[in-house]
């Protein structure tokens, strides 16, 4: 038994078996030829079934192609008595990829003018004998030109064929479960290894809701019937509840009444009351109105607010850092939306460590800056465009334009060469968001005191 008909024996079995992918793999390395076996130890079972059963056919049929160069060629050579060097073997035609891969088209011309398999790759036989490719069930239908081409298109929007779809089939009959059951007409998609595509005409004109666990439609669209159940009664839209007004609770009748007032709630007993409710003052009633005015402006300001965003690298990113006694802080922002905001798309924090805090305001401003660009390295280095840096140092501004310049600020300065930013001057009245970040490791009771900036010699 070759290889390719194990193969296409085990995926029969395998289909009716219901083992887990391991299993599967397990037994089908164990009924491999073992030299076939021992080439594919090298491939761990993280490849899947698929491609090892792939990799199965293919190491076979170089291997027998080996094999029979190699027996032809000590042949002639025995009956010339001539040592001729022994050609390397012409490389065997790798399978087609089952799935979603398509052949390349220098591939497919290959095969083509070879006359071979264009789905194992073999000689002899064409797709229909395959013997490696799955059975399909096929269905004889009559075809008649469309009125127009059609180009079909994937999700992704590449096409699904490289060829037109100038065919069709039908009608016929396609019943989805026990009782959907439709007449559709079928284009026919040449070079497909997909049976039926329903495609998105077809669910917009269903509407199902699927189930992705299952595969199986939990409910249909109303436009289904009762075209597609004639057998089933049509059924009745839910009118809409309309809410009668009432009378409130203060006008209705006391008697035999009981209430219960949380504990929580015994300083408001006064609206549970209905005499004293209803003896509320306008005062205490326009209250409420301006209460709910508040609390809707907070809603809106808090929906409205600048919300964090996903980076876009096509886009200029801006750094904003700030330094205190006991930590740094930093935001990564950029211009997006419409109309365009500066919307954050990071926040950066840290604590000093005992060393670190022993540094000159300088010099922790610009470590500030170090770890920033450290932790947003993935995104800033090597960017599409020259970003900014915003600081309340200005000193910093002109670190690029520094004579002198101390060991620890010559390394930072060497690490700096790799981004392509300029450093910028923001009051700290404006740096509010970088500096309540690197506040957070502050001691409350303490309150930082105001450090020169000038050192004292």
């Amino acid at each position: 038994m070759t290889v390719s008909e194990y193969a296409l024996q085990f995926r029969t079995l395998a289909a009716k078996s219901g083992w887990n992918e391991q299993a599967l793999l397990a037994a089908y390395r164990q009924g491999l030829d073992p030299q076939v076996r021992l080439h594919l130890t090298a491939y761990e079972d993280a490849i899947g079934l698929e491609r090892l059963i792939q990799l199965s056919i293919r190491v076979a049929t170089r291997m027998q192609s080996c094999v029979s160069e190699h027996q032809g060629q000590s042949m002639l050579n025995t009956m010339l008595d001539w040592p001729d060097p022994v050609s390397p073997p012409e490389p065997a035609p790798e399978p087609m990829h089952l799935g979603s891969s398509h052949l390349t088209p220098a591939e497919w011309q290959r095969r083509l003018t070879q006359n071979l398999c264009l789905y194992c790759g073999a000689l002899g036989h064409a797709i229909p004998a395959c013997p490696v490719r799955p059975p399909h069930p096929m269905l004889r239908l009559r075809t008649k030109a469309t009125s127009t081409p059609y180009q079909i298109q994937s999700i992704t929007g590449r096409p699904v064929s490289r060829r037109q779809v100038s065919q069709s089939a039908g009608p016929v009959l396609l019943q989805i479960g026990v009782l959907h059951v439709e007449e559709i007409t079928l284009l026919v998609l040449e070079e497909s290894t997909a049976d039926v595509i329903l495609g998105r005409p077809w669910l917009e004109q269903h509407n199902p809701i699927l189930s992705w666990e299952t595969g199986k439609v939990l409910k249909w669209g109303d436009t289904c019937f009762p075209d597609c159940f004639p057998d089933l009664p049509v059924p009745d839209s839910p009118s809409p509840t309309h809410l009668p007004v009432q009378a409130t609770s203060i006008e209705s009748p006391l008697a035999n009444r009981s209430l219960e007032i949380p504990a929580c709630y015994a300083p408001f007993s006064d609206i549970f009351c209905p005499k004293r409710a209803s003896k509320l003052s306008s005062q205490q009633v326009s209250q409420q109105v301006r209460s709910e005015e508040a609390f809707a402006t907070l809603k809106k300001a808090f929906t409205s607010a600048p919300l964090l965003v996903h980076p876009d690298p096509d886009k200029p990113f801006i750094v904003e850092v700030d330094t205190s006694t006991t930590g740094v802080g930093a935001v990564l922002s950029q211009q997006q939306g419409n109309p365009s905001r500066l919307h954050p798309c990071a926040f950066f924090s840290r604590k000093l460590n005992p060393a670190e805090r022993n540094y000159h305001i300088g010099n922790r401003e610009l470590l500030a800056v170090k770890l920033t660009l450290e932790e947003c390295r993935h995104w800033l280095e090597g960017a599409k465009h020259l970003f900014l840096v915003l600081t309340d140092h200005k000193n910093l501004e002109y670190l690029r334009a520094a004579k002198r310049l101390n060991p620890r600020q010559a390394r930072w300065t060497l690490f700096f060469t790799r981004f392509d930013f300029t450093i910028s001057y923001r009051p700290g009245s404006k740096n509010t968001r970088a500096d309540a970040l690197s506040r957070l490791f502050a001691p409350e009771e303490n309150p930082e005191a105001p450090e020169p900036i000038l050192q004292n010699e």
